[in-house]
């Protein structure tokens, strides 16, 4: 480079004008690597610089909370409202359905494992009804040992099954017995209330 007395300064790092001094503009005094002149935002902290170390667009003077770390920067890249260096941070942020918002209230976002943020019912740890979908989240539906089919029980005897097919659970929100017993149950009292019915009918018409 041209240097010489009353050479004008250039953002090099080198004493153009040969006066034995660097502009503290040129100055590197926080050893990072990056000199106010180089886009250095705070020259006295050196976890903040002008340099995209990561190669995502942001420095962290631009608000990259961690420029070493392609994945995560302060933009919202898939507009879902948050970005990686958000807190909470967005998990994935190339991926619109995943956030870190609890949109339906149930405590758990899509960030952490809540597979319909839009149903209440449906998060991880929750119970899974026999309904056809995967209400805890873990990637099983109807994983309840009352969802499997009831046995076919055809020996023309009171507990036979004509409905057989029906999953445990599914009537009147039966667990564990099977799907034509409370059918049954309301069946045997229907005839108890007949019978004294009948009674009492008997009685009223002998007086």
């Amino acid at each position: 480079p041209d240097r010489s007395p009353g050479h004008d300064e250039v953002c090099n790092g080198i004493d153009d004008d040969c006066n034995l001094t660097l502009p503290p503009d040129e100055r590197d005094d926080d050893g990072d690597g990056t000199s106010p002149c180089e886009g250095d935002c705070d020259d006295d902290d050196e976890d903040l610089d002008g340099a995209d170390a990561d190669g995502d667009g942001r420095s962290s003077c631009d608000g990259d909370c961690a420029d070493d770390d392609p994945t995560r920067s302060d933009l919202d890249a898939d507009g879902d409202g948050a970005s990686g260096c958000d807190n909470p941070a967005d998990c994935d942020d190339a991926d619109p359905d995943r956030s870190p918002f609890d949109r339906d209230g149930d405590g758990h976002s899509t960030c952490g494992g809540d597979c319909d943020d839009t149903a209440r019912s449906v998060a991880p740890g929750a119970p899974e009804p026999c309904n056809g979908k995967d209400d805890d989240c873990n990637g099983v539906v109807d994983d309840n040992e009352n969802c499997s089919d009831a046995p076919a029980d055809d020996d023309d005897t009171a507990d036979d099954a004509p409905t057989a097919t029906i999953p445990y659970g599914c009537i009147l929100g039966t667990h564990g017995g099977p799907p034509w017993q409370p059918a049954l149950q309301l069946g045997v009292l229907a005839l108890g209330l007949a019978a004294v019915g009948t009674r009492r009918e008997g009685r009223r018409a002998a007086a």
